[in-house]
């Protein structure tokens, strides 16, 4: 399962408006049938996507690529934090897996 899909430029959208937490809490009430999740966990969301979204900028990602936040592994509880899915100049698709982590 997928929490949050969406395009590079869309993503980027949600951060600047500041409203990507805002968006992942929902979708995870969707897709995990109630669960809720709590205001550390949304402002670990909010602190870590704001820096994912500067490097996403920075690094010239294309705004067609794809973002997936909060991958659900099957068969497991395990989630990937952030993906980047795209294809490069040949055709090939390729993906980045990223781990977060909330230093303090």
């Amino acid at each position: 399962m997928i929490v949050y899909k969406n395009t590079a430029k869309g993503f980027k959208e949600d951060v600047d408006r500041n409203r990507i937490q805002e968006v992942l809490a929902e979708n995870i009430l969707k897709v995990f049938h109630g669960r809720r999740i709590g205001r550390s966990e949304q402002e670990s969301w909010r602190n870590s996507l704001g820096f994912m979204e500067r490097i996403v900028r920075r690094s010239e990602v294309a705004d067609d690529c794809g973002i997936l936040l909060e991958y659900t592994i099957p068969a497991t509880y395990k989630r990937i934090d952030f993906i980047i899915a795209g294809e490069n100049e040949k055709g090939h698709e390729n993906f980045v897996i990223v781990e977060l982590k909330q230093w303090q």
